[in-house]
């Protein structure tokens, strides 16, 4: 498959992570406490540190998020889950 077919079906190569990282914080430190009474093993959409739905399926989720903001500038965060480790990045934002 050529680079520029590949980029037709999938768009440009995304940096993924400031979205991922400020969603993630943001998650931990805002609303997850809140979300795992009423919410736990459901995903949270989020986009600019703000949860924007809560929604049953992640796959489901990943398609509207694709649909409402594209690729790379969404996450999703599954609550209740136990959590994911970040490695050096958890250092940079203490």
């Amino acid at each position: 498959m050529s680079e520029q077919s590949t980029e037709a079906l999938f768009g440009p190569d995304p940096d993924m992570s400031d979205q991922a990282v400020l969603n993630h914080f943001a998650f931990v430190e805002r609303h997850q406490g809140k979300l795992e009474a009423e919410h736990s093993g459901k995903m949270a959409l989020m986009r600019d540190g703000a949860v924007v739905e809560i929604v049953e399926d992640m796959d489901v989720a990943y398609e509207l998020g694709l649909r409402r903001f594209g690729s790379g500038n969404f996450s999703l965060e599954r609550i209740g889950a136990s959590p994911h480790r970040l490695g050096v990045l958890e250092y940079a934002f203490a």
